[in-house]
């Protein structure tokens, strides 16, 4: 069984910009949020804490 692609291949998103995000140096948009909950198949609500 193969691996999965990166994340940043996963949801188009360039590779830099997916490491910003997962070390917090870049606050995630509203559309990169849907772009990662449809990657993962799951609601957006799973990725969002108030």
């Amino acid at each position: 069984m193969g691996r999965c692609p990166p994340l940043a291949d996963r949801i188009g998103l360039e590779r830099r910009s997916s490491q910003r995000y997962e070390s917090g140096e870049r606050d995630r948009r509203y559309t990169d949020l849907l772009l990662i909950a449809h990657a993962f198949e799951a609601p957006v609500e799973t990725r969002v804490q108030e």
